[in-house]
């Protein structure tokens, strides 16, 4: 039994083209257990390495029969029903071929074995309400509508927001000015809003490739916490739950088999990955699937190491935007969201980078990080907000609406960029390079749409993708690390940590 994780459909092709459905797989372990009355609450109370096991998947719609496409869909579009998800044993006629979401074997070498799908159907109503009954019981699970506190947290929500207030201000109120680092991560997000010596403050997003993409992640790949003021680490402000904007704390993932033949997913997250705060929106009301509570039970678990408190810091239900000494963070909301894959990009949260109010100009340059989220779902009060540089949203994915660039430029600034020949707005795109296969290339997801990148451009960006390595200036290595500015100032690494951990930056 399990649930859609995400559905990326490619609608310039009838077929599905380069689709991909993400299923997230309740091991059937768990579904015995579940079905003997355990409740969730039991199984995560085992040790650390006996985690809930999940199984999640990536399914091509060319290995999709149309009666498993159209379950998926029903499941993506109607929260509350499941799948059910029958395994063969070989490779024959009929047969899908799945891999894994979260991939990589213990050596980091092997590739895993592929996983063969006989049957993708509609799960009973009774299966479906058991399963829910059991994940109910667990002491951080989201009954729909009610948002229970973090543990650990302030008791009041206004408590809880100045705490949230103080995670980051720990990180950034002394510093005169920050910038914000795009890392090439391939077909994944990670940013980090950095200090003029290139050292991420805190982490907006910290992601990487599913399995699917492998080829998109950069030879040299970020190592996020290389420059850790330990035992200070730098937050994560997480956007979404989805895999590509969290994975980057995977150190391995590999799938073993247990004494029954049975296949079940060990996630390890990286050194120091769990001991830091993590700012995130509380979406478990969208179905998160097993392989997201593994995650957050372990976050639940740790202790933050300078206050003691809970690692997991849930973003409070009422809190609509919170602002601090370089922006603001927003809560997005949609209300003509419908499927759970858009519900979850479009409930998440987004940030506005400024000038510090200490060196604030009288017009207000800003810095846009979307996640996945559509710009009309951002509560943001613009008045005054002159925007000069964004990431642009969802990896670059089909959008209706995008930012406009600043329209305000003083004739100081304009020569400066003629000189320096730079762009004046610049925006940075996310994104995985694209693979020739059977003499056609095909993007990751169909990203960047060729569309939406013509919208920006007519909004006045220009537009630089992740994949483009240069030099930067404090290091030795093609990267394509990309920093914004709001002056056109630009950070450089005072030690050799950050070209150490491939965090070094090319300015824009």
């Amino acid at each position: 039994m399990g649930w859609v994780e995400a559905l990326h459909i490619d609608e310039h092709q009838p077929s599905g083209g380069n689709g991909y459905a993400v299923l997230d797989l309740l091991h059937p372990d768990e579904l015995a257990r579940i079905r003997q009355g355990q409740t969730f609450a039991n199984l995560v109370e085992r040790r650390l390495d006996d985690g809930l096991k999940t199984l999640p998947l990536i399914l091509p719609f060319d290995q999709m029969k149309p009666k498993w496409r159209t379950a998926i869909e029903r499941v993506d579009q109607k929260p509350g029903t499941r799948l059910t998800v029958r395994f063969g044993a070989t490779a024959i006629d009929g047969l899908g071929t799945a891999t894994l979401a979260l991939s990589g074997a213990p050596d980091g070498d092997a590739q895993p074995e592929p996983i063969y799908i006989s049957h993708i159907g509609l799960a009973t109503k009774r299966d479906a309400r058991q399963v829910d009954r059991a994940l109910n019981t667990s002491a951080y699970r989201i009954r729909v509508g009610r948002h229970p506190p973090t543990p650990g947290a302030p008791a009041t929500p206004r408590d809880h927001a100045q705490f949230l207030r103080h995670i980051l201000e720990n990180r950034v109120q002394h510093e005169p000015r920050v910038f914000v680092a795009v890392y090439d991560v391939g077909q994944g997000s990670a940013s980090a809003i950095v200090n003029e010596f290139e050292h991420p403050c805190f982490f907006f997003d910290i992601g990487k490739p599913i399995a699917v993409f492998p080829h998109t992640l950069p030879t040299h790949a970020p190592d996020f916490f290389k420059c850790d003021d330990l035992p200070s680490s730098a937050p994560v402000v997480l956007s979404h739950w989805d895999f590509d904007h969290w994975a980057g704390v995977l150190e391995k993932s590999h799938v073993r088999k247990d004494k029954k033949g049975n296949r079940h997913a060990t996630i390890t997250v990286i050194p120091h990955g769990l001991e830091r705060f993590w700012i995130a929106p509380n979406q478990e009301h969208l179905e998160l699937g097993p392989t997201h509570r593994e995650l957050i039970r372990q976050l639940l678990q740790t202790t933050n190491p300078v206050t003691g408190k809970c690692a997991l810091q849930y973003w409070p239900a009422k809190l609509h935007y919170l602002q601090f000494s370089h922006g603001v963070i927003v809560k997005a909301h949609d209300a003509s969201a419908t499927s759970r894959t858009e519900q979850i990009n479009n409930s998440g949260l987004a940030m506005l980078i400024t000038h510090s109010l200490e060196h604030r100009p009288a017009s207000k340059s800003g810095l846009l990080l979307q996640g996945d989220a559509r710009l009309e779902s951002l509560a943001l009060d613009w008045d005054g907000v002159e925007l000069v540089g964004i990431v642009v949203s969802h990896h670059g994915g089909k959008l209706d609406g995008v930012p406009q660039a600043s329209t305000v430029s003083s004739a100081k600034s304009a020569a400066a960029n003629l000189r320096n020949r730079r762009p004046l707005f610049n925006a940075v795109c996310s994104v995985g390079r694209a693979k020739m296969e059977k003499g056609v290339l095909k993007k990751p997801y169909g990203h960047p749409d060729d569309d939406t990148i013509d919208k920006h451009e007519r909004a006045g960006w220009t537009v630089r993708f992740t994949y483009t390595e240069t030099t930067p200036p404090a290091c030795h290595k093609q990267l394509g690390n990309v920093v914004l500015s709001l002056d056109q100032r630009y950070p450089r690494c005072g030690c050799a940590c950050a070209c150490a951990g491939n965090l070094s930056l090319n300015p824009l």
